[in-house]
C-alpha cells in the first residue's frame, strides 16, 4: 500500500544538490541590514582615528608619507566618546541582524565578505590606533623581542627608559607589565615590530588586521 492509496500525500522530492534555501524578503532585509550597520560602524571608528589624538586615539609621530595617517582636528571629549558608542551599537545591531539573517537561510556571496573584510582591514591599518591604546602596548612587547630581550622579563618602561623611540611613544598602561600574550601573539608582535622599524605607529599594523579578521564571523 502506498501513501497515495490511503489519502496521505507524498513526499516532495528533493531540490538540486548544493542549492540554497530562499531566505524570504525578511531574511534578504536582515542581511542587507547586517552589511549596511556594520559599515557604519567601521567607518565611525575610522572618522575618529582620522581625526588625529584625542581621548581615545593616542598622539603618535608622524611618519609622512608613511602611515599612519590622520587630519589632527583634535576633537572634543563628548565628541569621541559618541561616536565610539555610535560604533559600537551599530556595530552589534549589524551582528545581531547577520545571525538572524543567517538563521533564516540567507548566504551573502563570498568574494563580496572577502572583499569588504579586506577593505574594513586596509582602511583601520592606515589609521592611527582608535579606541584602546592596547596596540601601543602590543607595539612596545614586539620592539622588546626585535631589539633581542625578552618581552617576557623586560617592560615597555624599561624600554621606555633606555631611551628606545618606540619606547618612548609607549603608553604609560601597563608599563610595568612584560607580556602576558602567548608566544603565537608574540611572533606576531615581533614580525610588527620588524617592519614598523622605530615608529610605534607603523607597528600595530599588522596586529590590527589579525584582530579585524572576526568582523566577517557572522556571515
Amino acid at each position: 500500500m502506498t501513501a497515495a492509496t490511503v489519502g496521505v500525500p507524498a513526499a516532495l522530492p528533493p531540490g538540486p544538490p548544493g542549492r540554497r534555501a530562499d531566505p524570504g524578503r525578511p531574511g534578504r532585509l536582515l542581511g542587507r541590514a547586517a552589511a549596511a550597520a556594520i559599515t557604519v560602524s567601521v567607518l565611525l571608528i575610522a572618522a575618529v582615528a582620522a581625526a588625529g589624538p584625542s581621548a581615545a586615539v593616542p598622539a603618535l609621530r608622524r611618519t609622512w608619507p608613511a602611515p599612519p595617517w590622520w587630519a589632527g582636528l583634535h576633537p572634543s571629549y563628548p565628541v569621541v566618546v559618541t561616536l565610539l558608542y555610535s560604533a559600537i551599537g551599530t556595530g552589534a545591531a549589524g551582528v545581531g541582524c547577520g545571525l538572524a539573517a543567517v538563521r533564516r537561510g540567507a548566504r551573502p556571496p563570498i568574494g563580496l565578505m572577502l572583499a569588504g573584510a579586506a577593505v574594513a582591514i586596509g582602511l583601520l591599518t592606515v589609521l592611527p590606533p582608535a579606541g584602546s591604546t592596547d596596540s601601543i602596548s602590543y607595539a612596545s612587547y614586539g620592539r622588546i623581542a626585535e631589539l633581542g630581550h625578552s618581552p617576557y622579563l623586560m617592560t615597555p618602561l624599561q624600554l621606555r627608559q633606555a631611551g628606545d623611540p618606540v619606547g618612548l611613544q609607549a603608553t604609560r598602561f601597563w608599563q610595568h607589565d612584560p607580556s602576558l600574550y602567548g608566544p603565537v601573539a608574540t611572533a606576531v608582535q615581533w614580525a610588527a615590530a620588524v617592519l614598523g622599524g622605530t615608529s610605534a605607529g607603523r607597528s600595530p599594523g599588522p596586529p590590527r588586521c589579525a584582530t579585524c579578521a572576526p568582523a566577517a564571523a557572522p556571515w
